[in-house]
């Protein structure tokens, strides 16, 4: 790795989309994934819950 870098000739914002939307995977143990299967089965998981 070098010790500095020279950003001069940069571009900023050069791949930013703000449209863009960002999915990134959601890894759970197989115990976790079953209870939120069971849940999402039993349709007892709402978004307006405190």
């Amino acid at each position: 790795m070098k010790s500095e870098y020279d950003f001069s000739k940069g571009e900023r914002g050069k791949f930013y989309h703000p449209e863009a939307e960002l999915c990134l995977p959601v890894y759970l143990d197989p115990d976790v994934a079953e209870f939120m299967r069971r849940i999402a089965a039993k349709k007892i998981w709402r978004s307006d819950r405190s």
